[in-house]
């Protein structure tokens, strides 16, 4: 997981189908997940 996503409030991923997604706070999915982080993305400004 991106470690910039961790600044957010709120994520939302894809629920099993394309059409799908679920949105929960990023303090519940970590302790549900407990995703490791990298940086995955830089800045482009």
């Amino acid at each position: 997981m991106d470690a910039s996503l961790t600044s957010n409030d709120t994520i939302v991923f894809e629920a099993g189908s394309h059409t799908d997604a679920i949105k929960m706070k990023y303090r519940d999915f970590e302790q549900l997940a407990h995703p490791v982080m990298a940086d995955l993305s830089i800045k482009s400004w």
